[in-house]
């Protein structure tokens, strides 16, 4: 009648975890460094990333069911996502792009990270992407 449980299951699991969170926080460091990022910053960059990365894999994977999500009918709007992923990036560059006394991070703006340029990129990628796909479906 002997239980013989003498914890290498949850050994085994708490030595996973911490090597699979070292190498997530080893990928979020090169990766910021890369780019010139903090580890914040560049956490938030890469996680957005990866996030439209696995849409775009369940796109492709589920495309042929579903022709609504189908790779070739969304891809403009991975390309806006993938942009909008950059936005925490282009704030923290603008933030230190040229030394400032009296602003705070949030009040500094250059051009490249005013609120018209996100979004106007943003439409140019998605609009102009469904306009490429109009356009190459008519030949």
């Amino acid at each position: 009648m002997g239980n013989r449980n003498n914890g290498d299951d949850g050994t085994l699991v708490l030595l996973a975890i911490i090597v699979i969170g070292g190498g997530i926080a080893f990928a979020v460091w090169q990766f910021s460094t890369l780019f010139g990022l903090d580890m914040s910053t560049g956490g938030s960059v890469m996680g957005r990333l990866v996030g439209v990365a696995v849409l775009a894999i369940l796109s492709w994977k589920f495309g042929d069911d579903f022709d609504v999500v189908r790779l070739g009918n969304i891809w403009p709007i991975l390309l806006g996502l993938a942009w909008a992923s950059w936005w925490p990036g282009l704030d923290y560059w603008a933030a230190h792009a040229e030394p400032h006394f009296s602003l705070s991070d949030e009040d500094v703006t250059v051009w490249w990270n005013a609120w018209y340029t996100e979004f106007g990129v943003l439409a140019a990628f998605i609009g102009g992407g469904y306009l490429i796909k109009k356009m190459s479906s008519d030949y």
